[in-house]
């Protein structure tokens, strides 16, 4: 009876605490917060109440404890005794549930934890935007994602920018895709600063290990090297022929584009690098903002660390020439002077930039 009651009160805090949490997912609308923050909220109060529910549980059985035979054996009541209880029923335990909880997948391809992360309620209550997002992360066809990107942007801008937001932390496949990973970078641009503040949070988070190898967001391989040429090809075949069907070269292009960005998807895979840094990078290149000087400060940071890729840090230099003033042509020129042949193409390109915004010298 003793060695039941031991292992009761072991296992009870944190079976009913995560109960609670359970039903509380039902109620609380977990799934509107940012994934990580939630789950380290989760993880912080499973703990705590496990370990508070541990103590309440001992002082109501401590009297019985007492009185039995076998608790010299078996739930001693000895401080110290009392105390390893407590850290094993309130701290080692409930830690390895929640680890268990985050790493096991079953039944379905979501882990365990994901049920407390997502309404439990009619399909009719839950927010729409929080349905489509859910469509989106599902699907693995790349259509269907461009279509729920485009429906999310119908939607009220807060609900529409936090389901976007989530899609680029969820799901990095969809940020593999060229297509894809443009059609989510230009809706979260649209939104302009609103957007910034999380998206700087999550180009902070990427781990630093991960830094390396990532090329660049989506089809920046098809505009480095050939969106130019196909331009310049429909623009002299429109001159010739004014009436010439030009579909026949942008299906050309986009067969391109996606054979090159399965070849990118391959190398960063390779490289270990996370493409969420070219993807925010290419995100704050595409918003319509003239000055920022958070960003600029993030382009000057990136633009000069070798830890990142010489992808992701031309996109920095790309944005001190979209942000930037004559200030910052010394350090362009200091880039163009000592690196890689992708950060010269794009300190030189930034730099075309900046002397773009002077005004023209007066003729005489």
């Amino acid at each position: 009876m003793a060695f039941i009651l031991f292992l009761l009160e072991l296992f009870l805090p944190v079976t009913v605490t995560a109960g609670l949490f359970y039903w509380l997912s039902g109620i609380l609308p977990l799934w509107n917060l940012n994934r990580t923050f939630a789950l380290v909220i989760l993880a912080i109060l499973l703990v705590a109440l496990s370990f508070i529910f541990s103590v309440v549980l001992d002082a109501i059985t401590l009297p019985f404890r007492r009185r039995s035979a076998n608790h010299s054996i078996f739930n001693r009541v000895d401080a110290r005794s009392r105390l390893v209880k407590f850290i094993l029923a309130g701290v080692v335990i409930p830690i390895g549930v929640f680890a268990a909880a985050v790493l096991v997948r079953f039944p379905g391809p979501e882990p365990v934890v994901t049920l407390l992360l997502q309404p439990r309620t009619a399909t009719s209550k839950a927010p729409k935007a929080v349905l489509i997002g859910d469509a989106v992360l599902q699907s693995a066809n790349p259509a269907t994602k461009i279509q729920g990107i485009k429906t999310l942007q119908t939607l009220p801008a807060d609900d529409a920018l936090r389901q976007l937001l989530r899609l680029v932390e969820d799901d990095p496949e969809a940020l593999s895709d060229a297509i894809v990973s443009e059609a989510l970078s230009k809706a979260i641009a649209s939104y302009g600063v609103a957007a910034k503040p999380e998206l700087l949070a999550i180009f902070n988070q990427v781990d630093p290990t991960r830094r390396k190898g990532d090329l660049s967001s989506g089809n920046d391989l098809f505009q480095r090297y050939f969106s130019a040429p196909f331009e310049g090809l429909k623009k002299e075949i429109g001159d010739q022929n004014p009436d010439a069907n030009l579909a026949s070269i942008d299906t050309a292009a986009a067969g391109l584009q996606a054979q090159l960005s399965q070849v990118q998807a391959g190398l960063a895979s390779a490289g270990g690098g996370d493409p969420r840094l070219g993807f925010v990078m290419h995100t704050f290149l595409g918003m319509d903002i003239k000055q920022d000087a958070d960003l600029l400060a993030l382009g000057k940071k990136v633009g000069g660390d070798d830890t990142y890729s010489d992808g992701v840090r031309g996109q920095a230099l790309l944005l001190i020439g979209k942000l930037g003033g004559t200030t910052e042509l010394d350090g362009l020129y200091a880039a163009m002077q000592g690196g890689s042949e992708i950060i010269k193409a794009k300190a030189l390109e930034a730099i075309g930039l900046l002397q773009a915004k002077q005004p023209a010298p007066a003729k005489k």
